[in-house]
Order: C-alpha cells, then structure tokens, then sequence
C-alpha cells in the first residue's frame, strides 16, 4: 500500500491555500485513482483573477511503489482529466528522466518544495463525475469540521 508523507501534504497544502485555492487531501482512494494512477489530493485555483484550474497530485515517498505507478502511467495515453498533472516526491524517488510528458515535477527537500518541471496545460474538457463527487463531499465534511469546532467554542 502506498504511503502519502503527510509532510509533502501539509506543504502543498500551504502552497495552495484559501481564498484563492480550494485544497482536498485525505481523499478516498478507490474514488481517487485517476487514468491509471492514483491521485493523493488536489487543488482548485478559484481566484477572482485565475481561471478555474484542476491540479493533480500524484505524491510518491518509495522508489519502488514509483516505478510500480510508472508503468501504468505510461500505458495510459488519457491523462486528460485534470489541468496539470504534479509528480511530487522526496529526493532520490524519482528520476527526471522518469517524468512522462506533460507532467510537472517537484522535489520537497528540507520543507521547502522544489519545481524541476514546469507541467504543460491539458486543457481538461471533462471533470470526472466520481471524482468531482468525492471533491464536493470532502470540501462539506471540512467545512462542517470548522463550524463544529467554532461552535464548541
């Protein structure tokens, strides 16, 4: 079973954060695998100056779990669900020469993330219906999670 750092989450949560941004992590994995390969959280740009964008997160902490997803990777030729695809890894995980076409790269080394490759814009022209489900469940159930904390207040 594949193991996400929560590290690399709390960071790419920060780096993609409210109000300007909507970030789901700790999504439900059977729902989250996406053209093949397992997508560990996400991020929606929603700023007033930003158009609607999807980010995809495929973060990957073992060499071998890595080459195991590469494969399905690449004989996958729909990657089209989102509008940027991230590999996110600690260092030594993967290699750059790894890093299929269109897909961005980023390297977390000492809390501080690292972008090797710049992910080319897919130009998603559908939004999986699980996923999106899973997304709008997961935003509910943090925003129920606040109020209930600030009413116990």
């Amino acid at each position: 079973m594949k193991e996400v750092s929560n590290e690399i989450l709390k960071l790419l949560g920060e780096k993609y954060n409210e109000p300007f941004w909507a970030f789901f992590k700790n999504l439900d994995s059977k729902n989250t695998s996406v053209d093949g390969e397992c997508i560990d959280c996400f991020a929606l740009s929603i700023g007033l100056n930003k158009n609607f964008r999807i980010h995809s997160f495929n973060i990957q902490t073992n060499r071998l779990i890595w080459l195991e997803e590469l494969k399905k990777i690449k004989n996958n030729k729909n990657i089209s669900s989102s509008d940027y695809k991230w590999l996110v890894c600690s260092p030594n995980v993967i290699k750059k020469d790894e890093i299929p076409p269109l897909y961005g790269f980023q390297v977390v080394e000492n809390n501080v993330s690292h972008t090797i490759i710049q992910p080319s814009y897919l130009n998603s022209t559908h939004i999986n219906k699980d996923i999106l489900a899973v997304l709008v469940r997961r935003f509910i159930e943090d925003k129920n999670y606040l109020l209930l904390n600030e009413y116990n207040k």
